[in-house]
Parts: structure tokens; sequence; C-alpha cells
């Protein structure tokens, strides 16, 4: 109907009216219905057809407006907390309709608040840490940007994006992530995968704004890297060991060297990497001396920050992990649920990097995050909002002398108050004589030393002020200043009859009355709390190698003492290893009968496995044929 009426309207105003009769079929209404709301016999702003919802238009609104700020703040609501809350609001307002067997709205009444409200919807929210929702603060961000673009108009490379650089490092699990399949209707349908956990190996990349990268690191868990590894290997790509698969400071030296190497050498403009605050790379003084002896600069992230402003974490990783899923579910699909092992790691490591190491990609992810060209603006404010659950003013806005704010914030329409709503009695009744003709005059707020205040009758309520909310930090004393009424003689006393509020009336269309005793908002809490407060000291610049971030650095890291080494057991005359490599060379492999250590065995670069209920040894592959590897552990088909 709002569509057939649109485009009437939209007709007459360019002089070219469409009949009625055609409207009518165009969008499917009645004719008859549709010749009244033109001729204005039925308005339409507030008929709706069929039962009237069991809530009022306000209470609904209310509701809808109290879902999006908890949306926003990361605490979103379930459909079944939504149909929770409106049983209890109706509940508490004696409003009957819902069943008090179920305890609960109806799953209709849910379907039909959500088409009264197109704003909201059901959404998979992503995971957010509390530690991200605190740290991503407009402020702090607002800060780093002004460093940042300083940083680069005193380098000169602000319109160069072949100078300015990121880098960060990923885990990539060898447990494949499954997502929506096609399976029976009303049967259980299950994805095979290799094994209970998998395994992290690390990926170290980096890329300037122009698209192109650098070499890139993958760091396997281990002691030693063996070359059968190294099969199908992207090109500028090393590969590199530690004790957990994690980045170290030596590894990170180690590519920082790599990456000097593959700067051009034929300008002599100076560079700007960015990263991540990580210890291995704030806390690394070679690294750092390293590249700035290289004419490199290094500025790091604000901490917590990352996830929305390092165009590695919004571009690169995110679609190289989509592509490692996707193409380890096919290897494994095809494999028959094998166990992606070291040697076949670059067979899916390889595909998904040509997919997302674009040129494409590494623009796009500057370019989201604000970085290149420069966009302070880039975060809209939703971005901001789950950081106001510990919002906290700063200690350089704070007045030297609290004092009584000047006014109120501005009000938004309508009697209910999305957070907060506030009741005063006071009355100024110089404002009443000097022709201010408000149904809800100011008020002074009680302070603390005031006596509480009589409770007051339904008939001489006054009504409620929707106002915003009004947040008091522990850090922030307010103090309000005394106000001095007038005196006004009792024969004046009767103007204020005539701004006594009226009995609210409402029309049959819009539902149940809304006099309630109970708002939404009494019944749904916004969390809030305290910031946590940080016994750390954190480095005293986002610019790495400026001088002070330097000496904090090599001040720290000298009055650092020396940690002590836990007192180990002597050793046995006999080493463990030694014991398991003569019980290898003395048990075959139970498939192929070669011993440990023949000269001419075909698989001698193979690992060995043992059977943990026969102690039987097998080459790996020939495991792997022969019964089922898994992280606990080997059992061979005979033992099954």
């Amino acid at each position: 109907m709002k569509g057939a009426l649109d485009e009437y309207r939209e007709g007459v105003k360019t002089g070219i009216p469409v009949s009625v009769h055609l409207l009518s079929r165009a969008w499917g209404v009645p004719r008859s219905t549709l010749q009244r709301r033109i001729s204005g016999k039925v308005t339409g702003s507030k008929h709706v057809s069929g039962r009237k919802p069991y809530l009022p238009q306000e209470a609904e609104r209310e509701l809808a407006a109290t879902l999006k700020t908890l949306a926003q703040r990361g605490f979103p609501f379930t459909k079944r907390d939504v149909q929770q809350v409106a049983f209890d609001f109706a509940a508490k307002n004696q409003i009957s309709g819902f069943s008090k067997t179920a305890g609960r709205a109806g799953y209709y009444w849910f379907h039909n608040f959500l088409k009264r409200n197109p704003e909201l919807g059901m959404r998979k929210p992503e995971v957010l840490s509390a530690a991200r929702a605190a740290g991503l603060n407009k402020v702090v961000v607002n800060q780093w940007f002004t460093q940042y673009e300083s940083l680069l108009v005193e380098l000169g490379i602000a319109g160069t994006p072949s100078h300015i650089w990121n880098c960060d490092e990923s885990g990539l699990q060898d447990q494949f992530s499954s997502t929506k399949v096609v399976g029976q209707v009303g049967q259980p349908c299950v994805e095979v995968c290799a094994g209970e956990k998998g395994e992290t190996t690390t990926c170290l990349a980096a890329f300037n704004a122009e698209g192109i990268y650098s070499r890139t690191m993958i760091i396997f868990k281990g002691k030693r890297v063996r070359s059968e590894w190294l099969q199908g290997c992207p090109e500028n790509t090393s590969v590199r060991c530690s004790d957990n698969g994690w980045i170290t400071s030596d590894l990170f030296l180690e590519w920082g060297q790599m990456f000097i190497q593959s700067l051009p050498k034929d300008d002599p403009r100076p560079h700007l990497l960015l990263l991540d605050g990580h210890s291995s790379h704030v806390y690394n003084m070679e690294f750092i001396k390293l590249l700035k002896s290289k004419n490199v600069h290094i500025m790091c992230y604000p901490a917590h920050t990352t996830h929305a402003l390092q165009p590695a974490d919004k571009a690169l990783f995110k679609s190289l992990k989509h592509h490692w899923d996707q193409e380890g579910r096919k290897w494994t699909r095809m494999m028959a649920g094998q166990k992606l092992s070291r040697m076949e790691f670059f067979t899916v490591f390889s595909r998904a990097w040509a997919k997302a190491a674009t040129v494409e990609n590494a623009q796009a992810g500057f370019r989201g995050t604000g970085m290149f060209p420069l966009n302070k603006d880039i975060l809209p404010e939703t971005a901001f909002a789950p950081s106001k659950t510990t919002e906290r003013v700063l200690p350089s806005t704070l007045p030297s002398s609290p004092t009584r704010p000047q006014s109120l914030p501005t009000p938004p329409t309508g009697p209910w108050s999305p957070l907060l709503t506030l009741t005063h009695s006071a009355r100024q009744p110089s404002a009443l004589l000097s022709g201010h003709q408000s149904s809800h005059p100011p008020a002074r707020p009680q302070s603390p030393a005031d006596p509480p205040a009589r409770p007051q009758s339904s008939a001489s309520l006054t009504p409620l002020l929707p106002v915003e909310p009004l947040y008091f930090f522990p850090d922030e004393k307010v103090v309000f200043e005394e106000v001095v009424l007038e005196e006004v003689p009792e024969e004046d006393n009767d103007i204020f009859n005539q701004f006594t509020p009226q009995e609210e009336t409402h029309s049959p269309d819009e539902g149940p009355s809304t006099s309630t005793s109970v708002t939404f908002t009494d019944l749904i809490t916004v969390p809030q709390r305290e910031r946590a407060i940080r016994k750390r000291m954190k480095p005293p610049s986002y610019n790495l190698s400026s001088e002070e971030h330097i000496d904090y650095i090599t001040k720290k890291t000298s009055s650092k003492k020396p940690a002590k080494q836990a007192s180990k057991c002597p050793l046995s005359k006999q080493p463990k290893g030694k014991r398991k490599q003569e019980k290898k060379s003395k048990s075959p492999c139970k498939v192929c009968n070669t011993h440990y250590g023949d000269p001419e065995d075909p698989k001698a670069t193979e690992e060995w496995v043992k059977c943990d209920p026969c102690s039987a040894w097998f080459h790996e592959t020939c495991g792997e044929e022969n019964g089922i590897c898994a992280d606990d552990g080997f059992i061979c088909k005979d033992c099954l």
C-alpha cells in the first residue's frame, strides 16, 4: 500500500498522474482501499489490520532501542532472552496474552516484533575479546593517527605507498574448521577429521601499500628443518623451526635481515614498517637498531587494536585462513581423512597463499584501515561502541573545580528513554510567570544531602522526563550548586493547575495503554564496569625508532634480573634417546621388515612410530597404511 501511494504522489508531482486501477493491479491492493487512501477518507498512518500487539508501541520502541544498544556494546540478546524479557515486562505491568505455562513470549510474537522493527534481525555474532573491546577506544585511536600522520610527513613518504609496510604473523592449524554442508534431512551429518586437536604453524608475512610482498617465513614446531618438508614451497619463502612453532626474537631478527635485503637499493628515501605490540617486536633491541641503521623506521599499533587497524589482519590473513580451511578440507577428503604431515604442508599452503597474497588484497587492506590513503575517520562510530563499557574520563579533560552542569543533554523525542529515566518534582515559578508554557518545567537535581522526598500519590505524579543517560565515573566528582527558588504568593499557586498533565488518551489502533509502571530499562541493565588498572608500564611512544623508546628499552633490559634456572637432575649413564635408538635398531618394521638405520632402507628419511599395545615399530608411511595415527599415539590394525 505504501509503495502504491508513493508512486501515485510521485506521478502527481511530475504532472503525469497514474491510474488508480493500474496501481491497484500492479501493487496487488484493493482498488477501493487505495481510492479511500488517496481521497483522504482513511489516513492509514496508524491503521493496521489484524490483531493488535500485546505490548504498547512505545514499549516495543524502547525494547528495540535497548537491543540495538546492547548489540553495539557487544552483549546482544538471543531470541530466548528477548522472549523472556517481554514476558517479564508483560507480567509486571499486568498485560495478558503470553502463555504463563511457557513463561516467555511466543514464536509468532517474536517474528512479528522483528517485522515491526525492520532494523533488527537475527545475526551470528563474531567473537570479540574483552581486551579488544576496551582497547579500541576513540581517543586512543585518534591520538595514534595523529602521530602516524606526523611521522609520514616528517619522513616525506605520505604519498609514497611503496615505502609504507606492514608485517604480522598468524598461526595456521592443521585441524580445518568446518562449514555448512549438504546432507540428508532428518539424519545426522558428520565430517571426518584427522585428529582431535591440531598443531600450530606460524606464517610471518609483510607487504606494502603498493601490493608488493616481502619475504615470507614459515615456522614449524621442532628443532631442525628437514629437506623433504620444503617440497612445493612457494617462491620467496623461508622455513624455520622453533620449540613451540611461534615467533621468537631471534627468528624475527633473522627475518628483519631478509626484509632489508628485499628493499630497493636505488631509492634513498626512508621506509616505515607498521607492526603490532608483540614482545618479540617492541622489546627486540637488535631488530630495532638493525632497521634504524638501514633507514627503516618502525611504528607499532596501540594495544588490542590490530583487528581494526592492521592491514594484515583485515585483508591478508583473513583471506589466507579462509582459503587454508577450504583447501585443507579438499585435501582431507581426497586423502580419506589422513592427517596433514609436514611433507604435505606446502601442498595445501601454496594453493591458499596464491589466492590470498594478491595485489588487490594488499591494497584493500591499507585502504580499509585508513593507512593509505590516510583516512582518520575510516572507523565508524559503531566500532568504538564496545569500549563504552569500560569508558572513563581522561584526567586532562576533567575540570579543575567541579561545578554544576550548565545544561542537560538534549532529550530524545518520545516519552521513553533508551537507557535511563529521571524524575524531578521541583518547579521554578519564575519560568512559569515569564510565560514559559511547558508541561515539563525545569527541575533542580536532588543533592545527596537533601532528605528523601515523600512518596506521591498516582494522581499527582510528575510526568517522566525523557533525557539522555548520565554516566558518573568513579574518578569524577560532580557538585550541584544550590538553587534558590523565588517565593510565590498563595493566590498565584493556581497558575500551576493549568500545567497539570491530563490523562492521555490513545487511539484503539495503537494497542494497549502505555501507562506502565515498569519499563524495559528497569528490566535490562546495560553492562558497565571499571577499566582494569595497568600494572606494567607501557612504552613511551608508538614510534619504536625514537630515541625515547630506545632509552626506555635499554633501561628496562639493563635493570632486568636474570631468571633463575631450575636445577636439573643428573643424567643417567645411558641416555634415554640412545636406549630408544638401540630398541629401534633391534626391532624391524613390522610391514617391510627393514631394520632401523639400515643404509639400504628406501624409507630412511621417514620417522618411525610405535604401536602402544604391542610395541611393534613401523615406518611412518607403513603405519598410516596399516593402522591409525592419532595425536595421542599409534595403534596398528592387529591391535584395533
